[in-house]
């Protein structure tokens, strides 16, 4: 067992009232500054430190249609995270930073990834500001740090919805058994300043009828003595949206002759966790609805579904496995699709060893990923995480 530190200091210019405030840490855990003074818990900060390293090989043809072998080594995370509370909870916010070339944009290297504040309007309501992930579908929502796979499907990476800045109205009732959200967003991703209007309109459903547990953790680590399940249903409507693939992709051309693009978005999920089992089974569409009447409109509209599972064979060790397949749509006098979104299929299996659940773990997994124009690609992957 990895040693948690707790130290208890009395640092009057930190807290609010010149009070006590306690500084505590430990792996999983970073480190904590809290108000103590009366027990009020007043308020905290925590700093977390995060960092995936990767290596990866990728077997595929060449120009000549020869197998070529291309290695791969990577950061492909490294993150800082920082979040509190102010007012005894009633306030809570939320600053995240990602700082490896593929936690930003191209052509728009801010690292800011998360900036909200959440106020607690009571134990049930609450209300996002900031930028933050669009409440959409299940894997996009889940954290990249407590994923079963190096990464994301690639199902969800076309499809998803990605950070932007808005409001969230976020409701629990029923003893949390049910979470509705309901957001309002500028439609063009993080932080991006665009000359067009427009608006995103989202909303998620989640019913847990077997009472509220991590639904936003992959796999079952801690081999749940009870079956947990969680179904959710979530709709989005982009209207005017600037990039191709409605908060991210390319940023169409702003001379107007690429239009701005009106997306409709839909998803259904399922997750299911009990004695070690997990299978997550989700949905996802994604359709451009009017072009804006441009001469030359580029769109990426399509659906996909996923489905992945795995079982903990000891304590630490995970086998996991993963089937997908992306489809395009096309609807007539509707923005053509970008010529590289083709129909596309992945077969995946791995392993995990989890030496401190998902904060310290090494990930191995291979698969097939093959598309209806050339032979599979091979890729295998192996990715160390670190989340102090």
């Amino acid at each position: 067992m990895l040693a948690t530190i707790a130290l208890s200091l009395t640092l009057a210019s930190l807290a609010p009232t010149g009070g006590p405030v306690e500084v505590s840490g430990g792996f999983g855990r970073g480190i904590t500054i809290a108000s103590t003074e009366n027990g009020d818990d007043s308020f905290a900060v925590t700093a977390r430190l995060r960092l995936q390293l990767r290596g990866a090989v990728t077997v595929d043809d060449d120009d000549e249609g020869n197998a070529a072998l291309r290695p791969e080594f990577l950061v492909r995370r490294a993150r800082i995270a920082l979040s509190g509370h102010v007012l005894a909870h009633r306030f809570e916010w939320k600053l995240q930073l990602g700082m490896s070339q593929n936690d930003v944009e191209a052509d728009l290297p801010i690292i800011i990834r998360d900036a909200n504040v959440t106020w607690n309007a009571t134990p049930t309501l609450g209300v996002r500001v900031g930028q933050m992930k669009v409440p959409f579908d299940r894997q996009r929502l889940t954290s990249s740090s407590a994923m079963q796979f190096a990464d994301r499907s690639r199902v969800v990476n076309e499809l998803n919805l990605d950070r932007d800045i808005g409001v969230v109205l976020v409701s629990m009732p029923f003893h949390e058994q049910l979470n509705l959200q309901a957001g309002l967003f500028g439609g063009d991703g993080r932080n991006r300043p665009t000359p067009k209007a427009g608006l995103l309109w989202s909303a998620r459903v989640q019913w847990t009828p077997l009472g509220a547990f991590d639904d936003l953790e992959e796999g079952d680590l801690q081999r749940s003595a009870d079956p947990k399940v969680a179904f959710a249903v979530a709709g989005a409507f982009n209207k005017g949206s600037t990039r191709t693939g409605s908060t991210h992709g390319d940023v169409l051309n702003k001379d107007g002759s690429q239009g701005a693009i009106d997306y409709a978005h839909a998803t259904a999920d399922m997750l299911f966790k009990w004695q070690g089992w997990s299978l997550l089974v989700q949905g996802m569409t994604r359709q451009a609805v009017d072009d804006g009447g441009a001469p030359d409109p580029v769109a990426r509209s399509g659906a996909g579904v996923l489905t992945q599972g795995g079982v903990v064979v000891v304590d630490g060790l995970e086998l996991v496995g993963r089937l997908a397949l992306l489809v395009p749509l096309q609807v007539d006098a509707v923005a053509d699709n970008a010529p590289d979104l083709v129909r596309e299929w992945e077969g995946t299996v791995g392993a995990n060893l989890c030496l401190a659940g998902h904060d310290l773990k090494l990930q191995l997994d291979g698969g097939l990923v093959g598309t209806d124009r050339e032979r599979p690609d091979l890729v295998a992957r192996s990715q160390l995480q670190l989340f102090f």
